[in-house]
């Protein structure tokens, strides 16, 4: 992710998502079924409105704890 832009992933089974970090990374917006801003947790965990990003390794949504989009690669 960079901070003030959008980045596009590509995740497994066609979805993708996009993310921008905060300039002091204290959040990301994400865009995926709508847009979200996400509070930085910790670990490279972000969190908000029922969806949690992972960003350590390869990028996961996660949506009420389900899985929304994994494996996800910057395009």
């Amino acid at each position: 992710m960079q901070p003030g832009k959008f980045v596009s992933y590509e995740c497994e089974g066609g979805k993708r998502l996009q993310a921008r970090l905060a300039a002091d990374g204290s959040t990301v917006r994400i865009r995926h079924e709508g847009g979200y801003e996400l509070d930085h947790k910790g670990a490279g965990v972000y969190e908000g409105e029922g969806w949690q990003l992972k960003t350590q390794g390869a990028v996961e949504l996660h949506h009420k704890g389900k899985v929304a989009a994994r494996n996800c690669r910057a395009v």
